[in-house]
């Protein structure tokens, strides 16, 4: 499956309205321009055509999963990779990891030193203090 594909299943079972528009190029230029990084073609697609224009919920088993809009992605999330009151990076994120959504807090990512052509996502337990207690792909 590519990532229409995946599109096409979300929509076939949520009730959600979707409004999966992509930042357009200028977004994902500025985030590689950022880091000198190349992004794996379909998260490259994912960011310029679908990623929301803003945050979209899931609803499903336990907490919603959150999609970060477009305007949100970025390198320095506060919380996850970056703790604003000290101006430290958070011990445990891995420089590779890009994260663009979460479920009830816990970092939903895509791991960038993966450079397969179908990039896997990946679910962290978010702990107390921000640390990273686990990363399992999401099947």
């Amino acid at each position: 499956m590519d990532i229409k594909d995946y599109i096409e299943l979300i929509h076939s079972f949520s009730k959600t309205n979707f409004e999966l528009q992509g930042g357009g190029n200028s977004i994902y230029f500025r985030l590689q321009e950022e880091r000198d990084i190349v992004f794996p073609k379909e998260f490259q697609e994912y960011i310029v055509h679908y990623a929301p224009a803003h945050s979209q919920y899931l609803d499903g088993v336990g907490n919603p999963i959150d999609l970060y809009s477009a305007r949100r992605l970025s390198w320095l999330m506060n919380g996850y990779n970056y703790n604003p009151v000290d101006n430290q990076p958070i011990p445990g994120w891995d420089k590779t990891w890009f994260l663009f959504g979460d479920e009830g807090a816990d970092p939903i990512i895509v791991d960038l030193a993966e450079s397969n052509r179908n990039s896997k996502v990946y679910r962290a337990m978010h702990g107390a203090g921000g640390g990273i207690l686990g990363l399992s792909p999401i099947q």
